[in-house]
């Protein structure tokens, strides 16, 4: 620990095991692919996403930062030797960042309530689905093994390339059909992998 920091951390009043939880959390290296996350973050959840960080983490003179906390993210995240650390991320802003500790408290309080809301309905879910599994009486094992090949068989897949003008992006599309259709309605099942991340591992 330089002696800036340990001038800092003295003047806040830390005790030994503060200053060793705190040196963990700012050394603590997050393994995430650089281009994935420039990726990310250049895509319209990602801009979002920062400037709601920009707001509680400005730029001298109350602007937003999220253009700065972009720059340090990438070059903390694509730099080989250190990663991406809080300590790495802070060293390549490229200015002083002001803390709004209004904005930050009042988002730290809607978590919490986010967080608590969120255990609540998983604990209903959970209620109602045991419920209705009981109501159902299902003996599972009687019910076909999904590793098996069923009796429609699968197309080879087609991939479609489509293009989202509003976001200015391109993106596939992976589509299996069965070989015989089962009559009535077939039933459909949409899989995303998510952001920044390619198909091709999950097909």
């Amino acid at each position: 620990m330089n002696k800036e920091l340990e001038f800092y951390f003295n003047a806040a009043g830390l005790k030994d095991k503060q200053k060793e939880a705190l040196r963990k959390t700012l050394l603590t290296q997050y393994p995430i692919n650089g281009v994935q996350l420039s990726t990310f973050i250049n895509r319209p959840t990602g801009e979002t996403l920062l400037e709601r960080i920009g707001i509680l983490l400005s730029v001298p003179g109350g602007r937003n930062g999220k253009y700065i906390l972009r720059c340090a993210l990438i070059k903390a995240a694509l730099d080989s030797e250190k990663g991406l650390t809080l300590i790495n991320f802070l060293r390549h802003l490229a200015t002083d960042i002001q803390l709004n500790t209004k904005e930050i408290k009042q988002t730290l309080d809607y978590q919490k309530r986010l967080s608590l809301a969120t255990d609540a309905l998983s604990q209903d879910a959970l209620k109602l689905s045991s419920q209705k599994i009981a109501e159902l009486n299902q003996d599972y094992t009687k019910i076909k093994d999904i590793r098996e090949k069923g009796k429609y068989g699968v197309n080879p897949v087609q991939i479609l390339q489509l293009t989202d003008e509003k976001r200015k992006r391109s993106f596939n599309v992976h589509i299996y059909q069965p070989q015989r259709w089962k009559e009535g309605k077939t039933p459909v099942v949409v899989v995303s992998h998510g952001h920044c991340l390619f198909t091709i591992p999950y097909c």
